[in-house]
């Protein structure tokens, strides 16, 4: 029987990505200011720091932000979005329904990464 199953891959499990880019859209609309599809496209897939969205946020209204209560705010509003959401298609079948719920227990995302490990 297996036990535990680790993905080491961002969104394939969860769309983390969608709610990822909601959270900021959000709290730039907040901010008063906007952020396209075409500008969150700069980081995708890219190396770190091609395009901060915080460095951007604050060149949009022309004053400074507090970043620290940005960061909070979008992670809150990003936690929010991600409650209750679904596995990937699929993903049901591969680990047996535990993520869809559909096996003796519902397995609890995790999150796990070098960060953690204080590698950052």
């Amino acid at each position: 029987m297996i036990k535990a199953a680790v993905f080491d891959f961002d969104g394939l499990i969860l769309d983390t990505e969608t709610p990822e880019f909601q959270s900021f859209v959000q709290v730039f609309q907040e901010h008063g200011a906007e952020l396209t599809m075409e500008g969150w496209g700069r980081c995708i897939g890219a190396a770190p720091g091609s395009f901060n969205p915080y460095a951007h946020l604050e060149q949009c209204p022309g004053f400074a932000i507090d970043k620290t209560a940005v960061r909070a705010r979008r992670r809150a509003i990003y936690e929010q979005l991600m409650q209750g959401a679904d596995a990937r298609p699929g993903v049901a079948r591969l680990d047996g329904g535990a993520a869809a719920g559909q096996g003796a227990r519902r397995a609890e995302p995790g999150i796990g990464g070098a960060a953690q490990r204080g590698a950052r």
